[in-house]
């Protein structure tokens, strides 16, 4: 399963593996299921992924975490595939 989900993240998030220093982890799984593909972080400000990660993180990421991944994801592009089934 855990490889799934590297095939997953590798084909929606290019830099997936610079988000988090465990992809499996509580608040990485949590991001994961929220935003499935790059496309639904459109809209997201800063602010607005600060305060999702603060909540399922225990309060340990930062405004710098979510900059991060906004910027990354921007960096990588438009990623508009099809979400692929894992059974």
């Amino acid at each position: 399963m855990k490889n799934q989900l590297h095939l997953q993240l590798h084909y929606h998030y290019p830099s997936y593996k610079e988000f988090f220093s465990e992809v499996d982890g509580k608040t990485a799984l949590a991001f994961w299921e929220r935003y499935a593909s790059p496309s639904d972080l459109v809209g997201e400000t800063v602010e607005d992924l600060r305060t999702f990660l603060l909540k399922v993180s225990n309060n340990t990421c930062s405004t710098k975490k979510a900059e991060q991944i906004l910027s990354l994801v921007q960096a990588d592009g438009a990623v508009e595939k099809q979400i692929i089934q894992i059974y």
